[in-house]
């Protein structure tokens, strides 16, 4: 999960941007609060959505009180009840991402990268720490998924559709556990489609440094894509990641529509569609 789900701001009324800019503020709060100040820059719009999709399916709203940005005083924020219990689970969930991310760049990350990884594995481990004892079956869930993401980009004979399953699965359990148990299945599938998405996005995201490292990219080892044919494979790329995103609109109507669902369709409708046109016009320019 890595900063694709995101609103379409211009498209929001007033009181939904603020509604949604205070469950990102009240996560980066929650962050600082239970893991420190610094821990605030793991902060991620993907599990902002994340609460809000728990809220619109449980069909729950949290209260807000009125505060000020501990970075820009001089800016007012609204805040979710700090007693808000989903949102110490979006911050726990915050940390161990980050932590098995940082073991995966370890693992399998540039020279630079590298360094900077185990410079920043003492601080991790410690917040992880802290996480795996507050929630050991997320852990566990976290560690799986990345374990299985590793075994996919490391075989010589994994595909795009592959190479995405172990993030789609992930999202999947995600969605569907913390969903009313009359609709898991729904939010299964709408789960799947999502981890597909962040993945694929990522992945096309990525391109343009893939081909001049030599990294692994699903897209370059199925279409066998270099700088040279990447007008004419290009094509393949977008339009695995707007089947994606066709087919997750689909599932996304099959779910309960609850507190806060103008947002959630908001973003499901129009955000992810200006995270993939950023990603075109970066691509367009390289084409060129």
């Amino acid at each position: 999960m890595v900063g694709y789900i995101r609103a379409h701001k211009p498209e929001m009324k007033i009181k939904e941007y603020e509604t949604y800019r205070a469950f990102y503020c009240s996560l980066c709060r929650t962050l600082g609060k239970r893991y420190g100040q610094p821990a605030r820059l793991l902060l991620s719009y993907d599990l902002t959505f994340l609460i809000l999709f728990i809220c619109c399916v449980k069909d729950e709203t949290v209260s807000f009180q009125p505060g000020r940005c501990p970075f820009n005083p001089s800016k007012r924020c609204a805040y979710c009840d700090p007693a808000q219990p989903l949102l110490a689970y979006a911050a726990d969930l915050t940390v161990l991402i980050a932590y098995y991310k940082l073991q995966d760049t370890i693992e399998d990350g540039g020279f630079f990268k590298k360094i900077a990884a185990y410079l920043l594995l003492p601080y991790l481990s410690h917040l992880h720490r802290k996480a795996k004892k507050r929630c050991p079956e997320e852990d566990k869930r976290t560690a799986r998924y990345l374990a299985a993401q590793f075994k996919a980009e490391h075989s010589p004979l994994s595909t795009v559709d592959a190479a995405a399953q172990p993030t789609a699965d992930y999202i999947a359990d995600l969605a569907a556990k913390n969903a009313p148990e009359q609709n898991r299945a729904q939010a299964a599938a709408f789960g799947r489609l999502l981890g597909r998405y962040i993945y694929l996005a990522d992945a096309l995201d990525d391109l343009k440094k893939d081909i001049k490292t030599g990294n692994f990219n699903p897209f370059i080892q199925t279409h066998h894509i270099s700088k040279d044919n990447l007008t004419e494979t290009f094509p393949r790329c977008k339009n695995a990641l707007e089947l994606t995103i066709g087919a997750l609109i689909d599932a996304y109507e099959t779910l309960p529509k609850g507190a806060y669902s103008e947002i959630t369709e908001n973003v499901i409708r129009m955000g992810l569609y200006e995270q993939a046109d950023r990603i075109y016009s970066q691509m367009q320019e390289v084409r060129e």
